[in-house]
């Protein structure tokens, strides 16, 4: 049996996306070989980057959840040696970097997540535009300055809310 990447993180098995990414935040900092120099950090690192990569993928998540408290072992599984094979070589090349070079890379920047009042923020600044063509409608009485609003807020405001109903929804907790 593998280790328990929840104990790891310090997470609840019901953990959204966004708990699982800061949590491995929170722990690379903590036992990146940079900042840590007990002998079992690089192992720790390395054990770090193999829970976030089988929590943050629902296909292999899934699997590590239906096998965790049973008899069967989840590395008999092709896909699932993979993305532990994987985690193990990539945290080793992170793990000779520096730390601030480690947070430089596109992997760890992919960690990041918007909080949800950013995407309600969204939302409101797209309703609002999505009203303004109307009021200047009813004060330009349909001249030209009018009729660009239209063709200019309407769009962008639809965008907007568009994007953060997007945003909003990838954030939703993993079930």
């Amino acid at each position: 049996m593998t280790a328990n990447y929840f104990e790891l993180l310090g997470i609840a098995i019901d953990a959204s996306d966004k708990d699982i990414k800061h949590a491995y935040r929170q722990k690379t900092k903590e036992f990146h070989p940079t900042n840590n120099k007990d002998p079992k950090a690089i192992e720790n690192f390395v054990l770090v980057n193999e829970a976030y990569e089988i929590l943050i993928h629902h296909n292999t998540r899934e699997l590590y959840l239906e096998d965790m408290n049973t008899y069967h072992d989840p590395k008999e599984y092709k896909i699932y040696s993979y993305w532990i094979n994987e985690a193990h070589e990539r945290a080793r090349e992170f793990a000779a970097m520096s730390y601030e070079g480690f947070t430089h890379t596109k992997f760890y920047k992919d960690t990041h997540s918007t909080p949800y009042f950013v995407f309600w923020i969204g939302i409101f600044i797209g309703i609002f535009l999505l009203v303004i063509p109307y009021i200047l409608l009813m004060n330009y009485q349909f001249t030209v300055v009018g009729i660009l609003m239209i063709f200019i807020l309407l769009p962008l405001g639809v965008f907007l809310i568009i994007q953060s109903l997007t945003g909003l929804q990838t954030m939703r907790r993993f079930h």
